[in-house]
Formats: C-alpha cells, structure tokens, sequence
C-alpha cells in the first residue's frame, strides 16, 4: 500500500509542476486547484487501488497457506505409517506341531520253499571183501585198504555208519599219486551193493571228506554224472 501511495503523490507532484510552467495568476489559482483536486482523487483512488492490491496479497498469502492445509492432509499417510510400524512389531508364529508317526512298512514277502532235499542215506554193511566190478575189475576191500586193480588205496578215515572212507593214493598208482580219494558206498532197491569213487585227484584228507557224497537217488548218474558201479561178491 505504502507503494502505491508514494506513486500517487509523484503523480499530483508532477501535475503541479506542470501548474507552474504558466504565470501566477487567476489561471494559475485555477490550475492549482485543479490539480490539488486531480491529486486528490488520484490520491484516494490510489489508496483504494493500494488497499484492494493488499486484500489481493493477503488473500494469495491466505490461499497459499490453504495449499500448506492441503499439505496437512498428507498427515494421512502418517497413520498408514504407523500402521506398517504395528505390523513389523508383530509376534512371531507359534511353532508348527510335529507330524504325526508314518504307518508302519507292509510285511516282506514269503520267502520261496527250499529244494526237495536228496534221499536219506540208509546204513549199509561195510564192504569188505572182495567183488566184481561193472567193468570187469577185482574190488578187494579189508580194514586198512581198497584195492582196485593194481591201485592201492590206504584209509586215512572210515565211517560205517556214513559209508564213506577217505583214503591216500599209494605211490605207485598209475593215475595221481600220492593224491586223496573218497569212497562213497550204498545198497539199492535190489539189495545190491554199489559203490562211487567220489573223489581221486584231492591235494588233502581234508579235501577229499568235503566232497559232496554221491547221490544215491540216480544209480544210472548219480556218481559225477557215471553210474554207481555194482560190486558183485566172489567167493573167497
């Protein structure tokens, strides 16, 4: 307002100037008045235009202070923000129950039936004595020794109740000497007396006993894929 007041009277300054350029008298009283009331007028108007100009300012300034009330309204998020604060000061979970026991596994499956086992083996007399082969051959068999032919063979072991005999190769055999022999015997349906050299090539007694007896259920293949050879008695 003080600006626009100062800009008035430079205006009514400046009219009497102008008043004074003419000589001084009635038309200068004239003149004088004149401007006296021009910067009157001006003056007032002036004023008014000042005052209106400053209602004009106060009322940017009010609006611009209703602009920072609309920044105000941005308190909102404020709230929002308090509520993110609430949800990171959340408790924790409780912890999960354990799970339950898994069912027990289906029972194994049964297991498949053995194979038929051989034939029991029956007691059969101790074959001493002397026979007749299959091929021709003498068979002389007493307490000490099994003669087949010109082979001598020594016991090293007799079971009678097992039937089976292991004995060392003498020296002078013509096949593997010095080697061990098993001697397996039995009685079949007929009541003939058979017997099966299980084993002749044995590097030990221990050997030869381990070798599986002949099987007495197959007298035609029984005794390592040959047939028990029948042993015929010839009278002493």
């Amino acid at each position: 307002m003080s600006r626009c007041v100062g800009i008035s009277v430079l205006h009514w300054t400046m009219a009497m100037s102008n008043c004074r350029r003419t000589p001084f008298n009635e038309h200068e009283r004239d003149c004088i008045m004149r401007m006296m009331n021009i910067g009157l007028v001006g003056l007032a108007l002036a004023v008014l235009g000042c005052a209106s100009d400053d209602d004009a300012i106060a009322a940017r300034a009010a609006g611009t202070a209703g602009t920072a009330g609309t920044a105000g309204i941005a308190g909102i998020a404020g709230t929002a923000g308090t509520a993110a604060i609430a949800a990171i000061a959340g408790t924790a979970g409780a912890a999960g129950t354990a799970g339950a026991a898994g069912t027990a596994g289906a029972a194994g499956a049964a297991g498949t039936a053995g194979a038929a086992g051989t034939a029991g083996h029956m007691d059969s007399a101790d074959p001493l004595g002397v026979y007749e082969d299959d091929y021709g051959f003498l068979q002389r068999v007493d307490v000490t020794t099994w003669s087949s032919g010109t082979d001598v063979f020594t016991f090293v072991e007799f079971d009678s109740k097992l039937d089976t005999a292991v004995a060392q190769n003498a020296a002078t055999n013509q096949f593997n000497p010095g080697k061990f022999s098993r001697f397996d015997w039995a009685t079949d349906e007929s009541g003939r007396l058979r017997y099966c050299q299980t084993r002749y090539d044995a590097a030990t007694a221990a050997e030869a006993a381990a070798t599986p007896r002949a099987n007495e259920s197959d007298w035609d293949k029984g005794c390592g894929g040959f047939a028990w050879s029948k042993l015929t008695p010839i009278a002493p």
